[in-house]
């Protein structure tokens, strides 16, 4: 019996997820959507990509360029406080910025398109220039001209 408890467990999970999902297609908040389904807003967020991981790609694309849209109006509507040096707006303002730039994926970036190699190959032929054998300076007169 335990496996019933289980996979009821599991199909109350999916459903939850499912429904995260639609209300944030049609524009529902993560706060609104954790108030609805009367979970915290973190188990919205977790519900929402956990269900993306099992749609086509196509409607993630979806969705996160309506995220995109959303996070763009929203910086727009902060200019005119932001012009004027709000320290709320500037909040707000970075807080969007850090969203837009996690849903893109620009936050986990870790190719430094091979500067790293770079670096160490400068790190060794300055070695090798500094311990190598020294070349002796050519006189003019030696030259033969």
């Amino acid at each position: 019996m335990p496996s019933l408890h289980k996979d009821r467990t599991k199909a109350v999970i999916a459903e939850r997820r499912r429904k995260a999902y639609e209300m944030r297609i049609q524009g529902a908040s993560y706060h609104q959507i954790a108030d609805t389904l009367k979970v915290s807003t973190d188990t919205v967020r977790n519900d929402v990509k956990a269900h993306m991981d099992y749609i086509p790609r196509e409607n993630a694309i979806e969705l996160r360029d309506m995220e995109l849209d959303k996070l763009n109006q929203m910086e727009l509507a902060l200019q005119k406080k932001l012009r004027s040096g709000s320290p709320q707006a500037i909040n707000a303002a970075v807080r969007i910025m850090q969203h837009r730039a996690q849903l893109m994926g620009l936050d986990s970036i870790e190719n430094n398109d091979g500067l790293d190699a770079a670096k160490e190959a400068m790190t060794q032929i300055i070695s090798a220039l500094q311990n190598g054998p020294t070349a002796k300076p050519v006189e003019d007169d030696q030259q033969g001209d």
